[in-house]
């Protein structure tokens, strides 16, 4: 026997339980001593800081820093929030690999490598810091989403209805943390469907569909519940109602594929001539498709454009209201600003959602890069290259393992979910908003962590008979 191979057989014998204890505090390592000590503030950090009324931000997240602050006091509060972001992150990943491992009975390697690939999404920022220590919403948004994950496989592993009801809640809760988010319900909708199909499609077709109503019907009323929550933290905090914060960035998107003519579309002339100048003010910043450069990089202008376009809009409105119209009260103005952005996408999106369509889909190429590498400027035609061929991949696993009656469908499953889930978050970020990173790496880790599971089946199932040959 080779010395590494008896090394290798060594390692495998240790108790699974030291294993998880040393994956722990490496963990802990990572997560609370790598980088930056304490807490990070980002870019929106002070909106959930200040606890004010702010269209866009749901309400989940500005509560668990307020109670934080009831909890620790003003002094160390955030870093409070950091020190539990970080401890959630760390119980997310270990339940994830620790289901995994049940569910596949793997060798204390195997278990090692899973972790590892867990931590990814948290290490964008490396060697900056964590993503834990930044005081945003990802910071609770990414664990939790671990815990959906592994509520909606344990549904599919075990063909129960009762994860899967978890999984829903989940995807409520995380939806009030961020509202892009709300994909969720579809992705739990397409699983109760192909649970049911799976078990009754053949003997019990009525069952089917009256199952897919209802799993239609549930996940309206979850739509309906967001609003209705962030409706009641409104009222109950702010004395206001919930806001549509797709008035901003829908807005600001459809500006960025509008043209000078438009002008015309709008019979308020007080409308018209908010729009006249902003408009001007795009052109003389460049910030309109007009300009989209003719490359990989095109998805940085347009990225740039909105979020430029956002800041004019907002600025002349609000100008308006507060000199023209005479609002004082900041509540009265953020809700009438926000009403009159609504209206105003709305005529401008029955135009010009053909070019809008055409910047989201060119927006999409990086989301998908930045949801499964990173984004290397000096070889960013290889990203996509190898982004493609990722994917490819994953397809055809799910396809072997589905035909090949001798491996076990259920990694098929895995990677059907993680690349599937992945997809969906990167389409339908793209369609409303845009695919910055921070918004792309909900799969990151795990699309490794499912490949790694598919490559060490084929390995055991093949592997071996091959190197005998």
């Amino acid at each position: 026997m080779s010395y590494k191979r008896g090394l290798k057989m060594t390692f495998n014998k240790i108790e699974k339980k030291w294993i998880y204890l040393c994956i722990a505090l490496l963990g802990g390592a990572f997560f609370w001593l790598l980088g930056e000590n304490g807490y990070v503030m980002g870019g929106d950090s002070e909106l959930y800081i200040n606890f004010g009324h702010y269209s866009g931000v749901q309400p989940l997240y500005p509560l668990f820093i307020q109670i934080c602050r009831k909890c620790f006091g003003n002094g160390i509060y955030l870093d409070a929030v950091s020190f539990i972001q970080g401890g959630l992150a760390l119980v997310g990943c270990i339940c994830l690999v620790r289901f995994l491992d049940k569910s596949f009975r793997l060798e204390n390697g195997s278990v090692v490598v899973l972790f590892l690939f867990s931590l990814m999404p948290y290490a964008i920022e490396i060697p900056g810091h964590v993503i834990s220590h930044e005081i945003m919403t990802e910071g609770l948004s990414y664990p939790l989403f671990y815990f959906f994950v592994l509520l909606v496989l344990k549904a599919l592993f075990e063909k129960k209805s009762l994860p899967l009801v978890g999984a829903h809640i989940m995807s409520l809760v995380l939806s009030l943390i961020r509202p892009q988010m709300q994909f969720l319900f579809a992705v739990v909708l397409i699983i109760g469907v192909y649970m049911i199909m799976k078990k009754n499609w053949k003997r019990k077709i009525v069952v089917f569909f009256v199952s897919f109503v209802m799993l239609l019907g549930v996940c309206g009323l979850e739509l309906k519940g967001v609003l209705w929550i962030d409706g009641v933290y409104e009222r109950v905090f702010f004395e206001g109602h919930s806001q549509n914060s797709a008035n901003y960035t829908v807005q600001a998107r459809v500006l960025y594929a509008s043209n000078a003519e438009d002008a015309e579309l709008f019979s308020d002339p007080v409308m018209k001539e908010l729009y006249q100048k902003t408009y001007a003010k795009m052109e003389e910043m460049e910030t309109t498709w007009r300009y989209t450069p003719n490359n990989l990089w095109r998805w940085k202008h347009i990225v740039g454009g909105t979020g430029m376009n956002s800041r004019i809009v907002q600025g002349y409105v609000e100008e308006y209201l507060r000199n023209d119209v005479g609002l004082t009260k900041d509540i009265e103005v953020e809700q009438t600003k926000n009403k009159i952005c609504g209206e105003m996408m709305n005529v401008l999106l029955k135009k010009n959602w053909g070019r809008y369509l055409i910047n989201s889909f060119q927006l999409m190429p990086s989301g998908f890069v930045a949801s499964v590498l990173f984004q290397k400027e000096g070889f960013y035609v290889l990203c996509h290259i190898g982004t493609l061929l990722l994917y490819l991949a994953a397809i055809g696993i799910v396809v072997l393992f589905y035909i090949r009656r001798d491996l076990d469908n259920r990694i098929a499953e895995t990677v059907l979910l993680i690349s599937g889930t992945a997809i969906m978050n990167v389409v339908s970020t793209n369609l409303i908003l845009f695919g910055l990173q921070r918004y792309m790496v909900y799969t990151y880790g795990m699309f490794y962590m499912a490949m790694f599971l598919a490559v060490r089946a084929l390995w055991r199932k093949y592997g071996w008979k091959f190197r005998k040959k």
